[in-house]
């Protein structure tokens, strides 16, 4: 209970979201928040399909979700420390990373390190296995093109399972100015799978409604995982879309 009114309390406290850098829904995209601030983030996915059965499952909301919680924070200008916990496998993320700069050259890069854990279900001795490993990314985003077009890339190395990926993603800027409404922004991802299992690429498309207090990310998804290192791996879901959404806050 006691950590359930901390959540609410989080996402409700008074501010502007002025620190906020430009991204897409699930590609890391290099920090703009200043020493001392802090984000929250709420990720929510959907197992169910919006498809055929919509009226039956409710979008697919009745058969339960994918949910991570992630908290991060600017100890130095540029450089955040971060914690994350998922659902699926009960994952657990700890990490840091550093964005840069150029002088002159309209890009923002950032090197992230995670520590990741998380139990598997182990078919031969019919348990739950506990895994932990090392992911690294590298971001790089381009400084809005016309005051409106955002590009965002990653690559990243999993180090447990031996793999390399990437992400592409766009976020461009439809209304602006809209009352309470700060922005409304069209998103979308592309992560080209590079694994030898049998699986597929990982889209994404959707709307990011930004307020003076909030950000609402809306999205169509062709699965539920959630951070870039399990989307690069690609997806083992690709019929039929299922819906999810992200609110974060700033502190």
């Amino acid at each position: 209970m006691k950590r359930l009114l901390l959540i609410i309390l989080l996402m409700l406290m008074p501010g502007i979201l002025r620190a906020y850098e430009p991204g897409t829904f699930n590609l890391t995209s290099p920090t703009n928040l200043e020493k001392g601030q802090g984000e929250f983030k709420i990720q929510h996915r959907f197992y169910g399909e919006v498809g055929d059965e919509t009226l039956d499952t409710f979008f697919g909301m009745d058969i339960g979700a994918n949910v991570g919680i992630g908290l991060r924070y600017a100890v130095l200008p540029g450089l955040d420390l971060n914690v994350a916990r998922f659902r699926n496998r009960k994952e657990g993320v700890l990490g840091a990373s550093y964005a840069y700069s150029p002088s002159g050259i309209p890009l923002r890069g950032q090197v992230d390190i995670q520590y990741f854990r998380y139990e598997e279900f182990d078919f031969g001795t019919n348990s739950e296995e506990k895994r932990k490993g090392v992911f690294g990314l590298f971001s790089l985003r381009a400084e809005p093109i016309l005051n409106r077009i955002t590009p965002v890339v990653n690559m990243g190395y999993d180090g447990y399972n031996e793999e390399f990926g990437a992400g592409l993603g766009l976020a461009v800027t439809v209304l602006e100015n809209l009352g309470t409404i700060q922005k409304i922004i069209a998103v979308g991802e592309y992560f080209p799978t590079t694994s030898e299992d049998e699986k597929e690429q990982s889209l994404a498309f959707g709307v990011r409604i930004e307020t003076y207090g909030h950000h609402f990310d809306l999205i169509l998804h062709n699965n539920s995982e959630l951070g870039a290192r399990h989307l690069m791996s690609g997806t083992i879901t690709t019929e039929g879309l299922r819906f999810g959404f992200n609110i974060k806050r700033l502190f």
